[in-house]
Parts: C-alpha cells; sequence; structure tokens
C-alpha cells in the first residue's frame, strides 16, 4: 500500500524534489545573458522527467530556441500606468541548467537520463524589455501560472510567476571623457562627519572607514563595467577603474572615509585613472562607453552621526 497515494502529486516528496512548486518572483531585469542565466529563478527536480510536459494560462508572444515569451501585465507604482513586462521561461534536461529549450516544447527523450536534475528557468531580460521607464513595477500575485503534468494529466508542479522590478531612475552624469573630474552635488552637514558608499560590493565599498584605508587615505577606486557598440557583442564590458574621492572644507579625501565632526558641504570627486590602469582605454580609442541604462551606479551619501 502507498501511503501517499492519497496526497496530490505535488505534495510527494521522494526521489523527485519538491522544492520546486510554488510562488517565483522576478525581481530585476537582468542586462547580460551572464546576469540573467546567474540570477535567474531556477526551479529544480531529480528524477525522470522525459514524460512531463508544461501549460500555460497566458499565450505566448514569441518563442526562440531557447525559451517561450510570456508578457506580464504590470503597473508603475508613481503614476499607476499600465506597462508590460516580457518573461522567458526555459526547461532544462542537464544537471548544470547550460542547455535551454522553450518550455512548452515536446520532452527531448534523447537528453534525458532517468535520474538526472531537470528544471525550469524563469527571467526578464533587457532586450526584451527595453522601453521601461525608470520607476518600480508590480503586477498581480501569481500573474503568469505554469505547470508540469505527468501523463494522465497528473499534476507533477504548480508555479505562480510575479513581477516586483524597480527601474533606477538616473539622476545625473558623470562625464569622464579627457580626464575629466566629476563633482556631484553637495550634501551639507552641520556637526557631523559625511561619506560616500556604494550600493553594490562588485563596484565599491558599501560601509565607511574610519580616516579610510585608501591611497594614504586620500582616495580609494570602483570599478564599473562599462558598455560600447565597439566591442564584439552585446554583453561584453570593460571595467573602468575610477579613482573615488570626497571634498569637503578645502579637502579631498577618501570618498568613504569618515573625519572629524564639522559643518559644510560633502561633494563626491569622480575621475577616470589613465590609461596604465585601464589599457582598454588605448585599445579603443576614439569609442564612446557608458554605463548601462538600467544600471546606473548608485551612489548613497551619509551622516557620520
Amino acid at each position: 500500500v502507498d501511503p501517499l497515494a492519497s496526497l496530490p502529486a505535488i505534495y510527494r516528496a521522494g526521489r523527485d524534489w519538491l522544492g520546486a512548486s510554488g510562488d517565483v518572483e522576478i525581481s530585476e531585469i537582468c542586462v547580460t545573458q551572464e546576469q540573467c542565466s546567474s540570477g535567474a529563478n531556477v526551479l529544480k527536480w531529480r528524477g525522470d522527467g522525459s514524460d512531463l510536459t508544461y501549460g500555460s494560462s497566458s499565450s505566448v508572444s514569441d518563442t526562440s530556441a531557447e525559451g517561450n515569451v510570456f508578457e506580464i501585465a504590470v503597473t508603475r507604482k508613481e503614476d499607476a500606468s499600465a506597462h508590460t513586462i516580457k518573461v522567458v521561461a526555459s526547461r532544462f534536461y542537464d544537471d548544470s541548467g547550460d542547455s535551454l529549450y522553450p518550455i512548452l516544447g515536446s520532452p527531448t527523450s534523447s537528453r534525458w537520463e532517468l535520474d538526472s536534475t531537470h528544471g525550469v528557468i524563469l527571467y526578464a531580460p533587457y532586450s526584451l524589455n527595453t522601453g521601461l521607464p525608470a520607476g518600480s513595477f508590480s503586477s498581480a500575485p501569481g500573474a503568469l501560472k505554469l505547470w508540469g503534468d505527468r501523463p494522465g494529466n497528473e499534476r507533477f508542479a504548480d508555479i505562480r510567476v510575479s513581477v516586483d522590478v524597480e527601474i533606477l531612475q538616473r539622476t545625473d552624469v558623470a562625464n569622464l571623457s579627457n580626464q575629466e573630474t566629476y563633482v556631484g552635488a553637495g550634501y551639507p552637514v552641520e556637526n557631523t562627519g559625511a561619506y560616500f558608499v556604494v550600493t553594490d560590493p562588485a563596484i565599491g565599498p558599501t560601509s565607511s572607514e574610519w580616516y579610510g584605508d585608501g591611497e594614504s587615505n586620500y582616495w580609494t577606486r570602483i570599478f564599473v563595467p562599462l558598455h560600447s557598440t565597439c566591442l564584439a557583442g552585446e554583453d561584453d564590458v570593460v571595467t573602468a577603474t575610477i579613482k573615488a574621492q570626497q571634498s569637503h572644507c578645502g579637502s579631498t579625501v577618501q570618498m568613504n572615509g569618515g573625519r572629524g565632526r564639522n559643518t559644510c558641504t560633502h561633494s563626491l570627486i569622480l575621475t577616470l585613472e589613465g590609461s596604465s590602469i585601464n589599457p582598454w582605454m588605448d585599445q579603443y580609442k576614439g569609442c564612446h562607453f557608458h554605463s548601462h541604462p538600467f544600471v546606473p551606479v548608485e551612489f548613497i551619501a551619509q551622516r557620520w552621526h
């Protein structure tokens, strides 16, 4: 007697992993294929999935070799305007998840093994969502419903996909061409100190340092990926090494370095390092480089006390 026979298939645990059924939230617009792959919502099961087929509550708007595209209705929080965000849904048949196929496609039996990892990947790429303005976008809960069935309409998995995405508004442009120095808006403080950090640890410091630990405490460096039509592919970038400082009370010091109490204005200062540190500058002379329009570098000015 099977003690699990009375339970729905999606609640059964054992050799087939259960964890993939449930709610999925798309929380970012990915800008490169690598980011789309690494940051995607990945749902995995273990076992024989050769007879598993998927269905959806929404029509497919487009199909590529790697996935089906679905349009999910979203509302922009700032003005309640209606938009759509395009989401790619793919399935994979191997442990690595490197080989992707449309989720609604027929199972490819030659790619299955009786005991392997299979699953679903969902992501929203920039290439399909370039027209979105800056703002916060959200869908109804479970706006896109996907499911996986075994033969005989035996339900294997229920997947409810929602969207909650923020696209940052660009508030300033730092023109660092020809070794120009960018000086940002001033932030006045009274009887305290201030410092600047970034939100992405891959770019630079996300926390303060008392007096700083950079080059003689006068600067630190940030590392910003830049795009250009001069590069071979849309996903190709160069990394700009930029000297990051702050000015206050007539001094110029490390961007995230704290100092004593003061009453003056603090400003962010950025300077592109020369070609000895950024060798791509000599390789691509005459080319225009820029940060990604959907991924501006976010700085935060904070008071010390």
